[in-house]
C-alpha cells in the first residue's frame, strides 16, 4: 500500500511539472513573464531540459530581457536534454524544445554577449567571453581585440606578472615567443637578485618553466649535499621533485640511510619513503583520477569509456552524469546515486533526484522533501525541507512552511528576511517576492529595492524596468530616482538608447528615461530585434514604409521594401515575397529568391529556397550548396548539417569534418563534440580529428 502512495505521489508530481511547463509557454506567448517565470521555476526540477528552455526564452523576451539568465538557463536545458530518453524528448518536442532550437538560442545568446561586450571591451570581459562561449562565431574577432590590448599593456608595465597575464589570456598571439622572452628575463631577476638561498628555492619551486632553472638548481642541490645530512637532502627530494639533480639526491640519501644494511632497515625506507622514484610499484589510484571518463551507451545501458574507446565502466546504469568533483551521479533502476571512478557506489541509489555535487555536497530529494548532503554520504541538512536550492556557490535558499529562507552550507541561517519565493543570484542581485510583490536582494542579502513592484526587469547595471498595473517605467538603485509608468513596453538599451512602445506605437528614450523621438513611429513584424539602435541609427516604419534614421530622427535611407532583416555590410530585405540582399547604400546586390535569410557573420548568411538551405557568401557564391534540410551555427568556426542520411559537421569555409549520418550532435565539452547514432554514442576531438567509441 505504502509503495502504491509513493508511486501515486510521483505520478502526480509529474502532471503537476508538466501542467505548470504549459502554464509557462502559455503565460510567456501571452507576455505575462511573471506568471510564466513562476510555472517554470516550479516545474525546473522535474522537467529541467524544457523548463530551463522555457526560461531562457522569457528572458529573451523583450519585457522580460537579461542575457545574463538566459545563458545560464540555455546551459541547464542542453545538459538536461542530453540525459532525456527518446520518450521524454517525444513529449517535450510540443513546446518546440529538441536539440536543434536549444542550439540556435545558444547561439543567439552568444551573439548578444557579444555586441554587449565590444561596446566597452577590457581585457577581464573579453576573456570572460571567450571562455565562456567557445563555439560562438565571434570568437576569433575577440581574440584580436584580447592580444591587442593586452600586449601594450604588458610592455608599459615590464614586469613578470604583466607578461604572464598576456600569455595566459593571449596563447596564440604572434607575440607570443617575444612576451615569453621578456616573462623568464623578468621574473629570473625578480626572483634570483638576492642570491639568497630562500630566493632561489622559492625560485624553483614557483617558476619551473624559467631557462634559468638548471643554473639555479644546481646551486641549490650544492647547499642541500654538502653536509651529508638526511634531512636536508629529504627537504631537497620533496620540495624539489623537478631538479635536475633530484634522482642523484635520492641515491645519495639512500646510501646515508642504509648505512645498517638489513632488511629491517629496506622495509623502514620503503616505508618512509614511497615515492622512492626507483621502486617498481605504480600508484594507480593517481592515474585513474588524471583520467577523463567519456559516457557510452549500448543496450539502452550507459557507462564509461577513456579517450582510447577502452571501457573502464560497464553500462549498466539507466543515466549518468559527467564525472564531477570525482563523482558520477547514475541512475539505477528508480533510484538515483553517486559512483567514483572505481565503479564503487560511495552515495547508495535510494533517492528520487539527486543534483551533481558543488563544493563536496549535493542537493538530493526524496518522497518529495529536500535534503544536502556530503561526499561520503552524511545529511547537513536533512530530508525535511519543501525545497533546497543553490542561491550561490555557498548560499542556499531553503523552503520550510511555505517560505523561503537563506542559509550557508553549513545549515546555519544568514538572513532574517524571509520570502515567498527567491530567484538565485544573476549578478549581484537576486529576484525576491514577498506579498505577491516583486524586488531584488544583494549578496550582503540587504533589500536594494523594496518588494513593491508588479515585475522588474534589469535595465542597466544600477537601473531596472518596473511594472505596476501594466505599465512601465525605470527606477534607479543607487541614485534614487523612478520615473512615471507610463509605457507598454520598454525594450532593452542599444547604444545608450532603448525603444519604448505605448499601444501600437514606438518610440525613443536614453538611459534615464527622457523621451528623444516621440512615439510616432509604427510597429512591423520583427521591429523589437531590428528597430534597436546601431551604430548607424534605427530601423524604423514610419506611414507604411521602412527607413533608416539617426538620433535625431533624420531619415538616412529610405528602404522601399516589405520587410527587413538586421542592419549590416549585406542587409536581407524582403521584395514580391521573397528574401535577398542590399548593400549598405541600399543597393540590391541579389536576386529576391529566398523563403528565409539568417545572418552568420557579416559576410555569411544561412539561405533557404525550396525547403532546402545553403551557406551563402557576399560576393554571391556558396560555401556550402542549396541541398540541406537545415543549417545551423555549433561554434566558432562550425555548422550543424542535416540532410536526408542526419546531422553532420562542417567549417565555415566548407570542409566537411564530419560526415553527415548522426541522429544528433552536441558539445560534450570544449573541444570534444558527442555523437548520438541508433542506441550508440561516440566522441569527436576537434583539436585531433579523432573517433573514440568503444573497443
Amino acid at each position: 500500500m505504502r509503495t502504491l502512495i509513493i508511486l501515486f505521489s510521483i505520478l502526480v508530481s509529474f502532471h503537476l511539472s508538466a501542467n505548470h511547463v504549459k502554464k509557462g509557454f502559455k503565460e510567456l506567448a501571452a507576455s505575462n513573464y511573471s506568471y510564466s517565470l513562476f510555472h517554470f521555476h516550479k516545474a525546473l526540477k522535474k522537467d529541467k531540459a524544457v523548463s530551463a528552455y522555457g526560461l531562457t526564452k522569457l528572458y529573451l523576451a523583450s519585457g522580460m530581457y537579461n542575457i545574463d539568465s538566459s545563458f545560464k538557463y540555455i546551459l541547464l536545458s542542453e545538459q538536461s536534454f542530453a540525459v532525456l530518453d527518446s520518450k521524454k524528448r517525444l513529449k517535450i518536442k510540443e513546446f518546440q524544445c529538441d536539440s536543434m532550437a536549444i542550439i540556435e538560442l545558444k547561439m543567439t545568446i552568444s551573439n548578444l554577449f557579444y555586441e554587449r561586450l565590444m561596446k566597452s571591451p577590457n581585457l577581464a570581459t573579453v576573456n570572460d567571453f571567450i571562455q565562456s562561449h567557445a563555439w560562438s562565431f565571434r570568437i576569433p574577432s575577440a581574440i584580436d581585440t584580447r592580444d591587442s590590448l593586452a600586449f601594450s599593456d604588458a610592455l608599459v608595465e615590464n614586469t613578470s606578472i604583466g607578461f604572464q597575464d598576456y600569455m595566459a589570456n593571449c596563447p596564440n598571439s604572434k607575440l607570443l615567443k617575444e612576451a615569453q622572452v621578456h616573462f623568464f628575463d623578468c621574473q629570473y631577476k625578480e626572483n634570483t637578485g638576492s642570491n639568497k638561498l630562500e630566493d632561489l628555492e622559492a625560485f624553483l619551486v614557483n617558476h619551473p618553466e624559467n631557462p634559468y632553472r638548471e643554473e639555479v638548481e644546481d646551486r641549490v642541490f650544492s647547499h642541500y649535499e654538502m653536509g651529508n645530512d638526511m634531512n636536508e637532502l629529504t627537504y631537497f627530494v620533496r620540495n624539489f621533485s623537478t631538479n635536475r639533480n633530484v634522482n642523484s639526491a635520492w641515491r645519495k640519501l639512500f646510501q646515508l640511510f642504509m648505512k645498517d644494511y638489513s632488511d629491517q632497515r629496506l622495509e623502514e625506507f620503503k616505508g618512509l619513503y614511497a615515492d622512492f622514484p626507483f621502486m617498481t610499484e605504480l600508484d594507480n589510484e593517481i592515474d585513474l583520477f588524471k583520467s577523463t571518463f567519456y559516457p557510452y551507451k549500448t543496450d539502452g545501458k550507459y557507462g564509461f569509456i577513456q579517450s582510447n574507446g577502452d571501457i573502464v565502466i560497464e553500462a549498466k546504469y539507466d543515466q549518468v552524469s559527467p564525472f564531477r568533483e570525482g563523482l558520477s551521479i547514475v541512475l539505477s533502476g528508480e533510484f538515483y546515486g553517486a559512483i567514483d571512478k572505481r565503479n564503487h557506489l560511495v552515495i547508495d541509489a535510494k533517492f528520487d533526484d539527486m543534483e551533481d555535487f558543488n563544493l563536496g555536497k549535493s542537493i538530493v530529494e526524496k518522497d518529495n522533501v529536500f535534503g544536502l548532503l556530503d561526499r561520503v554520504g552524511n545529511f547537513i541538512f536533512p530530508l525535511e525541507y519543501e525545497d533546497i536550492g543553490w542561491l550561490t556557490d555557498s548560499l542556499l535558499y531553503v523552503k520550510k512552511n511555505g517560505v523561503f529562507g537563506i542559509y550557508n552550507s553549513a545549515n546555519v541561517v544568514q538572513s532574517e528576511l524571509f520570502f515567498e519565493d527567491i530567484i538565485p543570484f544573476d549578478g549581484e542581485l537576486a529576484r525576491v517576492v514577498k506579498n505577491g510583490k516583486i524586488g531584488y536582494i544583494n549578496r550582503e542579502l540587504s533589500l536594494v529595492l523594496q518588494a513593491e513592484f508588479d515585475d522588474l526587469i534589469p535595465f542597466t547595471d544600477s537601473s531596472f524596468i518596473y511594472t505596476i498595473a501594466d505599465k512601465m517605467g525605470l527606477v534607479h538603485i543607487k541614485n534614487n530616482w523612478k520615473t512615471n509608468a507610463v509605457y507598454d513596453e520598454i525594450y532593452p538599451l542599444h547604444y545608450g538608447i532603448s525603444m519604448v512602445r505605448t499601444k501600437d506605437k514606438l518610440g525613443y528614450i536614453d538611459a534615464k528615461g527622457n523621451l528623444i523621438l516621440a512615439m510616432q513611429f509604427e510597429q512591423f513584424p520583427n521591429f523589437s530585434k531590428v528597430g534597436a539602435f546601431t551604430k548607424d541609427g534605427a530601423l524604423i516604419k514610419k506611414k507604411g514604409k521602412y527607413m533608416l534614421i539617426n538620433d535625431k530622427g533624420k531619415i538616412t535611407l529610405p528602404l522601399p521594401y516589405e520587410s527587413i532583416g538586421e542592419w549590416g555590410e549585406w542587409m536581407p530585405v524582403m521584395k514580391g515575397f521573397k528574401w535577398g540582399f542590399i548593400n549598405q547604400k541600399a543597393k540590391e546586390m541579389t536576386l529576391f529568391e529566398y523563403d528565409f535569410v539568417e545572418k552568420v557573420s557579416n559576410n555569411l548568411f544561412i539561405v533557404e529556397k525550396n525547403g532546402l538551405s545553403g551557406l551563402l557568401t557576399t560576393n554571391g557564391s556558396f560555401v556550402l550548396p542549396l541541398v540541406y534540410k537545415s543549417i545551423v551555427q555549433l561554434g566558432a568556426n562550425l555548422l550543424l548539417v542535416e540532410d536526408k542520411n542526419g546531422f553532420g559537421v562542417s567549417t565555415r569555409d566548407g570542409q566537411i569534418r564530419i560526415p553527415a549520418m548522426y541522429s544528433q550532435i552536441k558539445y560534450h565539452e570544449k573541444d570534444v563534440l558527442i555523437l548520438y547514432k541508433n542506441d550508440g554514442i561516440s566522441f569527436y576531438f576537434l583539436t585531433t580529428g579523432s573517433f573514440v567509441q568503444p573497443k
